[in-house]
């Protein structure tokens, strides 16, 4: 499991990445997050995945990021590319990319995340229009429905 905490990422294993209490749709985004997307999907290639929580010292909570997508930046250094919820039966709106774009500036504060982290929403149920609609207006903003996600872009 991939462990976002305040100025570091941390690896832990687990005995394996998809677990009961884990939507299908997250289950399935890891192995072809890797393994299938586009580099266009991330802003280059994928060089691993994983999921974990994310402080939010301010809020007094905490977030859970479903998939983080890593590959390298143009010096080789480690970079987190995109980072992602996953909705089994809910449709995603505008709330949710507002709750990763919240993930994000936390990690961009804390050196793990860039302005160019993309947003990813997964959906087995889909998206608001509004979503759409935002998602039009902004290429890094990505949406995964189950088509895209069993057969790619």
């Amino acid at each position: 499991m991939l462990l976002l905490m305040p100025g570091r990422v941390t690896a832990r294993a687990t005995t394996s990445t998809c677990s009961s209490r884990r939507s299908p749709v997250c289950c399935a985004g890891s192995p072809p997050t890797r393994w299938h997307a586009a580099p266009d999907t991330h802003g280059g290639p994928v060089t691993r995945v994983g999921s974990g929580t994310v402080n939010d010292p301010s809020a007094k909570t905490s977030h859970e990021v479903d998939v983080a997508a890593h590959g390298e930046d143009g010096d080789g250094r480690e970079a987190l590319l995109g980072i992602g919820e996953a909705k089994w039966n809910d449709v995603m709106g505008a709330g949710h990319l507002e709750r990763l774009r919240r993930i994000r500036t936390l990690l961009t504060t804390r050196g793990t995340a860039t302005e160019a982290t993309r947003p990813h929403c997964f959906s087995g149920a889909g998206f608001t229009d509004e979503l759409h609609h935002l998602a039009r207006n902004d290429p890094a903003i990505q949406l995964i429905d189950l088509t895209r996600l069993c057969h790619g872009e």
